[in-house]
């Protein structure tokens, strides 16, 4: 193959892997999912607030080396979905520039175009590519420290200062890229070890440059060790480690099931979950994926000429741990440190078939079968990737197109405030500003809400948008009644993403003046005497009770308890406090007997224009009969230190006295 058509050819694709990575950007998956944001937003923190770590402990805990980089594309993209996922369509496009010039330097450049084309049309390398999360950062970085060990061991009177510690910090790098690089390591120690058996004169005649590779690798590694060591730097591993721990308590069955699952990986069985995957499809056609497992038997008979090949195999098999001592194998993002060597050597099988053609047209034959496979591939898996995954309401669910639909409603809508329900204020509503179509309506806000304990009202005009994915408690659906029920927002696959309701606001005004007529109480402790109070009442200027809805009748212990409507509103909108409500039932000792800590709405959607009303029930179970005092306060949750009352020297206020009676049987 001469060097002007290999070049084309690789332009050729390259850009087709471009192409598949960048068609529909935004629509394929629809919308950010929650790990994409925690990504981003740690990268934007550099930027904004020097906010530089080794590892972030925030979401089980993130290693820093792709969180840099999308530091780096806001810097220069600003906050936005392109933003978010720049770094990984870089990244992967990297990949398969590398993969070529690794294939070419192990075996041929034929084999290195169909593993090229293999990854830039197939399932798994387009879906790395298409959303911003940390392991698409490890393939290109072990494929820079694969190449760098060939050419360091390439014959050469010279020594190769530059190539060892470019490739020995690489080696210290790829431990900050994602946490299936610890089997990056010991793959590297079975290729020397190779090495040693079959090319101990190379081997020995590098020994310097070896040595400067290994020190510089440790000295950067050292620090990201010490908390992998830390209980910090362990909580990932030990949330999704079940099948190891079961093995340990001698339970094998899930880490056999997994090994059995991985190895049938290539053609018969595939990722489980939907966020990745269609769920259990494999990575190719079975056919095609069969080619991978004649790959690996001819590369396994050439590592007594070729030690490198003790390399592919050995990222191969140990990258595929991960995943096997781990829950839902096998899972595509944890095996990422195999994926170039399975391309590679399902090029390898593709050369090998068509070996069996002998004569005059036995390169055109292999070129016929490998562009054959690419081509079949590219369209199965364009299908399962921009059809059946990309439109499936799992994925949906997971990339929220419904909060992307939302945006898109509200860029054009003319309503100033909008109270949203869905799963996960704090995170949803900063998925939500990630990928928001700025509004025509400048002064428009927004404020997400938990609506299994909360309903945000407000006495201004507003508009509340309602997920699927949540329900409103049927204590808070009364306040439904009286709101017009307009169109819903529908997603690009036709389904709910929100129910939209315009609120009266005459109905929270009224119940609003009922509480002016109401009263709390203060009092210095517990049990001392209390002293009436007129609401609202004032939390250090944060937050104010305005009102609660507090049962006058009897309460049976055995199968009932306290139900509280409490009614704040933010004196504060948006606030970075940590803030949290407690209601306590103290009996007449001063003992705290029941108890329950909840705000529904968290401090950062607090709006000075909102109502929150929380349902807040607390248990009885078979709490003795009696009277028992209600108090309430608010607390700082990282401190415990709890805020004072704005009028008064306390730093609590009593609601009232509930009567317990024992139920009779």
């Amino acid at each position: 193959m001469n060097k002007t058509w290999s070049l084309w050819a690789i332009t050729a694709m390259l850009l087709l892997g471009a192409f598949a990575r960048l068609i529909a950007f935004g629509d394929a998956p629809a919308g950010l999912q929650h790990d994409e944001f925690y990504d981003a937003l740690e990268g934007i923190n550099i930027i904004e607030r020097g906010n530089f770590q080794l590892y972030y402990p925030a979401n089980q805990g993130r290693e820093g080396g792709y969180i840099w980089l999308n530091a780096l594309s806001a810097l220069f993209l600003g906050r936005n979905t392109l933003m978010v996922r720049y770094a990984s369509f870089a990244l992967d496009m990297l990949m398969l520039a590398l993969l070529y010039r690794v294939g070419v330097a192990m075996f041929n450049k034929r084999v290195a175009l169909i593993a090229v084309g293999f990854a830039a049309v197939s399932f798994w390398t387009i879906s790395i590519a298409r959303i911003g999360l940390r392991p698409v950062l490890l393939p290109p970085v072990v494929l820079a420290i694969w190449w760098g060990l060939m050419i360091l061991f390439r014959p050469s009177p010279k020594p190769r200062w530059i190539v060892a510690i470019l490739t020995g910090g690489f080696i210290g790098f790829a431990l900050y890229t994602y946490t299936s690089s610890f089997a990056l390591y010991p793959a590297i120690i079975l290729f020397l070890g190779a090495m040693l058996i079959f090319k101990r004169n190379v081997l020995f005649k590098r020994w310097r440059e070896l040595l400067i590779m290994g020190v510089l690798a440790f000295i950067l590694m050292l620090p990201m060790i010490a908390i992998r060591l830390s209980p910090e730097g362990t909580t990932r591993l030990s949330a999704v480690t079940r099948p190891l721990d079961d093995f340990r308590k001698g339970l094998p069955n899930e880490l056999i099931t997994n090994g059995i699952r991985l190895a049938g990986m290539p053609a018969f069985l595939g990722d489980p979950e939907w966020r990745y995957n269609v769920a259990e499809r494999p990575l190719f056609l079975v056919p095609i994926g069969m080619l991978v497992y004649v790959g690996m038997l001819v590369v396994l008979f050439t590592i007594r000429k070729n030690p490198f090949s003790a390399l592919l195999l050995a990222l191969l098999l140990l990258g595929l741990t991960p995943s096997l001592v781990t829950t839902s194998a096998p899972s595509w993002i944890r095996v990422v440190l195999a994926l170039p060597s399975i391309m590679l050597c399902l090029a390898v099988g593709i050369e090998s078939v068509g070996k069996l053609f002998r004569g005059k047209y036995h390169t055109a034959i292999v070129w016929g079968i490998g562009m054959g496979c690419i081509i079949i591939t590219a369209v199965a898996d364009w299908r399962a990737y921009f059809v059946q995954w990309a439109n499936h309401p799992e994925v949906m669910s997971i990339y929220r197109d419904d909060l992307e639909q939302l945006s898109t409603f509200l860029a054009t809508n003319t309503t100033d405030l909008a109270l949203v329900a869905v799963p996960n204020a704090d995170l949803d509503a900063l998925t939500y500003y990630m990928g928001r179509i700025p509004p025509q309506n400048t002064r428009q806000q927004l404020v997400f809400f938990q609506s299994d304990s909360a309903l945000v009202m407000s006495q201004q005009p507003n508009l509340l948008f309602i997920s699927p994915l949540v329900t409103i408690s049927p204590i808070h659906q009364i306040w439904l009644d009286d709101a017009e029920r307009l169109s819903p927002i529908i997603d690009q696959a036709g389904r709910l993403a929100f129910d939209v309701y315009r609120l009266n606001t005459n109905v929270i005004t009224e119940k609003l003046a009922e509480f002016a007529l109401d009263t709390a109480f203060v009092a210095d402790s517990y049990t001392s005497e209390q002293n009436l109070i007129a609401y609202p009442v004032n939390f250090d200027g944060l937050i104010e009770l305005v009102g609660v809805e507090f049962p006058r009748l009897p309460v049976k212990s055995a199968d009932d308890g306290l139900e509280l409507w409490l009614y704040l509103r933010p004196l504060v909108s948006y606030s970075d406090k940590r803030a949290n409500l407690f209601v306590h039932v103290v009996d007449e000792s001063g003992t705290v007997v029941r108890q329950r800590d909840m705000l529904g709405v968290p401090p950062s959607q607090w709006n000075t224009n909102t109502i929150i009303i929380q349902d807040h029930f607390i248990w009885f179970d078979d709490l003795p009969a009696g009277t028992y005092r209600v108090m309430l306060g608010l607390y700082d949750w990282d401190t415990l230190a709890r805020y004072p009352l704005a009028e008064y020297p306390h730093d609590f206020v009593m609601l009232g006295e509930i009567l317990v009676v024992v139920r009779d049987d």
